[in-house]
């Protein structure tokens, strides 16, 4: 652990160490300060106090230091440990401060050291539910889904929406919907079956799929198949029939039969 040193005060110094341990995931950790007192390469013989600030509390105890001139002597005044819970998904700061004295000559050095202590990790979000799609025409369809709880634990960062069309196998990705249970799916067009399913995440990952039962846009018009269309040309070949007539396209109106002088 790395020691932040106070300035040289009446030829002393003061020092904080900090210092974790511990699993992040397990909601806290184990901070350890160690405080240490060094002479300037002056002559000490004295007894004062040491006093502590910050996040484990405050207060005060009798210290004495001895060194002979020029020598620069360390000496550990107090080393202890305290536990710091964690948030998710954020950093926690702590921090703690000493000081020594007044000692003999009037110095009074002081110090404050912080520690960033990491965040306690999420899990991926639980799964929407009630997944919807619903044809609005046949260049919109809307997606709609029930929001999962989201808990400090298993936040919900936004949600994924993915379609596939007709019999492909594969996936492909819509929108990227924040703040929304909702999203109109506008790139359709008729003629299709279309499979919707959403998921949430955030920065631990995804949940699983909800998918939505099918939907289907307008089918085009069909053309007559070349059975019908041989029955129908077969039977207006019949005596008493009218020949229907023929749409530009290939299609048939209509057919009538004669009976008895009337068509019907």
């Amino acid at each position: 652990m790395a020691t932040v040193w106070s300035a040289s005060s009446g030829y002393m110094f003061i020092g904080i160490a900090l210092s974790w341990s511990g699993n992040p995931a397990s909601g806290s950790v184990t901070v350890t300060a160690e405080v240490t007192a060094c002479s300037d390469g002056y002559g000490h013989d004295w007894t004062s106090q040491w006093s502590w600030w910050g996040y484990s509390g405050s207060g005060s105890a009798p210290f004495s230091f001895h060194s002979g001139f020029g020598q620069t002597v360390y000496k550990q005044i107090s080393k202890w440990s305290f536990n710091v819970p964690l948030k998710y998904g954020s950093t926690t700061k702590v921090g703690i401060g000493a000081s020594l004295g007044p000692i003999w000559n009037g110095g009074r050095p002081a110090v404050e050291n912080y520690i960033t202590l990491p965040a306690r990790p999420i899990s991926a979000p639980n799964a929407p539910t009630g997944v919807r799609a619903t044809r609005v025409s046949d260049s919109q369809i809307t997606v709609s889904w029930t929001a999962p709880l989201s808990t400090d634990a298993r936040p919900v960062g936004s949600y994924m929406v993915e379609r596939r069309a007709d019999e492909s196998p594969s996936w492909g990705v819509v929108a990227q919907v924040r703040g929304a249970t909702s999203l109109a799916s506008l790139n359709v067009s008729a003629g299709h079956r279309y499979v919707y399913r959403v998921k949430a995440v955030n920065s631990a990952g995804g949940s699983a799929y909800a998918q939505a039962d099918q939907v289907y846009t307008t089918p085009p018009p069909r053309r007559l198949t070349s059975v019908l269309r041989k029955t129908l040309t077969a039977i207006s070949s019949l005596p008493g029939v009218i020949k229907p007539p023929t749409h530009p396209l290939g299609g048939i109106y209509t057919t009538a039969r004669r009976v008895s002088g009337r068509l019907h």
